[in-house]
């Protein structure tokens, strides 16, 4: 209930980098995405929860419990481990993508310049070089609703 989240790039005089870009619009409404990127505005935890891009809150004493509560109602959707990944990825896959090629590049090296463990590295590997995220879902529809917002305000 003290947290914040924005984008104040804007105030500082800095250039956001693209994936920003892409990580913040997949995870807000259109016209709060503008206000955020163009105005920095920053939103406390109740907008942000009524503004649609958090879907819980809780206080810094109870946020150990809800974060475990949340996690063991999370975990039960561990039993089917590719139809999670099946759904993270036609939802967020893309964002993942570009987000994993803008800090790897090549997809083997941390910003340290030591390897990735080989786990990581097989994961980074696998999103950063898969095909196919420019026709998942959460592509199209965010692309679509762009568009129809554009037309809409014209």
């Amino acid at each position: 209930d003290r947290g914040y989240i924005a984008a104040n790039e804007v105030q500082l005089g800095v250039r956001t980098p693209g994936p920003e870009f892409t990580l913040f619009r997949s995870a807000m409404p259109l016209d709060m995405f503008q206000q955020a990127m163009i105005t920095g505005r920053r939103w406390n935890a109740k907008e942000a929860l009524q503004a649609g891009f958090v879907q819980e809150i809780a206080s810094g004493e109870e946020l150990l419990s809800a974060a475990m509560k949340k996690a063991t109602e999370l975990s039960k959707l561990g039993t089917k481990p590719n139809v999670v990944k099946y759904y993270k990825s036609e939802l967020k896959g893309y964002v993942a993508q570009e987000v994993l090629h803008f800090i790897f590049g090549d997809g083997s090296y941390n910003s340290s310049g030591k390897p990735l463990p080989p786990g990581l590295l097989k994961h980074v590997n696998d999103l950063v070089h898969a095909d196919g995220y420019e026709k998942t879902w959460g592509k199209r529809h965010r692309d679509l609703e762009y568009f129809k917002n554009i037309k809409h305000k014209m």
